[in-house]
């Protein structure tokens, strides 16, 4: 072969090394040739991109008021098992609450919801949105109430997502018709899934019948308003200022355990031990059974809710011993503030003009509620004090 020859040949291969090179680097990023050969992936119109989960790890809720059988789970990986005061309910966990079954749920973002019986829920990972963190709930059947306390919080059913940002939602699906029916007592609420979107206000309804069946907004009735009495006493001070409902009067069957019992929706009797011999009776009375109000008392809030204690063959007993804790808890309503009392005699219905006692009650708050220990048989409210 001759000089020219190698010469030739040795050019050829030298250009279509560098040919090669070239089309080697600009892959070599992952940059298409072209902007049309890329797979680029839009939502679809109407649809509502994930935020992206945050906190994660830190959000969790704690149970308490367990009523009925109520069960929890860590993950769907495990079996439920019976549900605990204190128990710190995880992301991914769940709590299901069976026929009769009640349960009330302290979230860390200062957020309170409450279950009904036969609900189950599974906590999902929190969104960082820009109001706040964002509680995600995903319901698989039941009613829950909630109450905000701060950020925001969604509730997932396969008929579309309840949503509040302030403050008082509550939700109830139903996975055999597809039945998904809200209402908003306070603040601002809404509905959404494919077939719509509608936002509402306090004293409004949104219900759907399937995910494609665009929501319709309606009037909450007396019975709702009595459903929030009965099931969230963090609401008696809404209730009474938005709605005609009055509240019924109320007794409660005798209370001989431990749990939580909510009378007319005006207050709750936390019992957390009693003596083996012990027994406690509670009903609704009216204002005037206290008698004459004395000059440091401004006004009354809530009230009035009388707690009688029975002990064996001695009868009706003053106070508690030690062995033996029950706390009264009472709802002030929006950004009210109060202290409990206890009124005696606790006999009649009326309270007498003389011979009367009133005593403050160390108050403190909790959850949206104002609480105090109930360790004396008597008239328990929560009043206003003069300035």
């Amino acid at each position: 072969m001759n000089k020219g020859l190698r010469i030739a040949i040795a050019f050829v291969l030298l250009i279509g090394i560098l040919v090669l090179a070239r089309g080697q680097m600009a892959w070599a990023g992952g940059v298409p040739a072209s902007v049309s050969d890329a797979q680029v992936s839009f939502p679809q119109s109407g649809a509502t991109p994930v935020p992206t989960p945050v906190g994660g790890d830190s959000l969790s809720a704690k149970l308490s008021e367990i009523a009925g059988p109520v069960e929890v789970r860590d993950s769907q990986d495990v079996s439920f098992t019976k549900a605990t005061p204190g128990y710190e309910l995880e992301l991914l966990g769940q709590t299901q609450t069976q026929t009769g079954g009640k349960v009330r749920l302290d979230f860390s973002t200062g957020t309170l919801v409450r279950l009904g019986p036969n609900t189950l829920f599974t906590l999902q990972a929190a969104q960082d949105k820009a109001q706040g963190l964002g509680v995600r709930l995903q319901m698989t059947l039941g009613k829950l109430w909630v109450i905000l306390k701060g950020g925001s919080l969604q509730v997932e059913t396969p008929s579309g997502v309840a949503a509040v940002q302030g403050s008082y939602l509550s939700v109830w699906y139903d996975p055999v018709t597809g039945q998904l029916r809200i209402t908003c007592l306070e603040g601002h609420c809404s509905l959404e899934n494919e077939g719509g979107f509608v936002e509402i206000t306090g004293g409004q309804t949104a219900t759907t019948h399937g995910p494609n069946d665009p929501p319709k907004v309606g009037v909450m009735t007396d019975q709702d308003y009595q459903d929030w009495l009965g099931n969230s006493p963090e609401s008696a001070g809404l209730v009474r200022s938005a709605s005609t409902v009055q509240v019924p009067s109320t007794v409660l069957p005798l209370i001989a355990v431990t749990g939580s019992y909510s009378l007319g929706g005006i207050c709750t009797f936390r019992v957390y031990e009693l003596a083996q011999d012990v027994t406690l009776n509670a009903d609704l009375l009216p204002y005037e059974s206290l008698g004459n109000r004395p000059d440091t008392i401004d006004g009354y809030l809530a009230g009035v809710c009388r707690g009688v204690y029975n002990q064996g063959s001695k009868g009706v007993i003053d106070e508690l011993g030690s062995d033996s804790k029950v706390e009264i808890c009472f709802a002030p309503g929006p950004d009210a503030t109060g202290t409990i009392y206890v009124y005696n005699p606790w006999q009649p219905a009326v309270g007498p003009s003389s011979g009367e006692t009133w005593t403050a009650l160390p108050t403190k708050p909790d959850g949206g509620l104002l609480c105090a220990p109930a360790q004396q048989t008597g008239k328990y409210f929560l009043a206003s004090l003069k300035p």
